[in-house]
């Protein structure tokens, strides 16, 4: 792959990859993410006062704006094959109160007893606390936007397999 990243490099393609996944999550970002309810006689009607609706296109966490949300989940998706946000609910469990996104390379994904989905969220350097610690989530606490090549863990990064398609086609 060395030889196809170089090459990228050389010809000015490494910010065209970064103009390209800044637009695509742009774009993502400026769309609204709309929630419907269903009515009395089972007609779908839009759900504007949902709190659900607040978190995805106001402000997900404390320090995310909707926006700058998006596009991190679009870039890591592009770039890391993934996408994952941790769901932070109430004591009780019954509300989401934040939607927290996590960089792919501090989650591990493996699988309970049951077959389901268990997430491991590692501290982020520079981003969480000294000393805090891997927390696990059930598959229902958690986000997880896959991309295609998804294999029930994980996504392969699609950038990367381009490269490495690039990079096969050159030797």
């Amino acid at each position: 792959m060395g030889a196809a990243l170089k090459a990228l490099e050389e010809k000015g393609g490494v910010a065209a990859v970064a103009a390209c996944a800044n637009l695509i999550g742009g774009s993502i970002a400026s769309l609204p993410l709309h929630f419907y309810k269903r009515g009395a006689d089972g007609s779908r009607q839009r759900d504007q006062a949902s709190p659900l609706w607040w978190l995805f296109n106001e402000r997900p966490c404390a320090n995310w704006s909707a926006a700058a949300w998006w596009q991190f989940v679009s870039d890591s998706r592009m770039f890391h094959g993934d996408g994952f946000a941790l769901m932070n609910r109430s004591t009780r469990g019954d509300r989401i109160l934040s939607i927290e996104p996590w960089h792919p390379a501090y989650v591990q994904v493996d699988l309970d007893g049951d077959g389901r989905l268990l997430y491991e969220f590692h501290p982020r350097p520079g981003v969480d606390p000294v000393g805090a610690r891997v927390r696990v989530r059930e598959q229902d606490d958690v986000l997880h936007i896959p991309s295609a090549g998804f294999d029930g863990r994980r996504s392969p990064s699609m950038l990367r397999s381009a490269l490495n398609h690039a990079a096969a086609a050159g030797e």
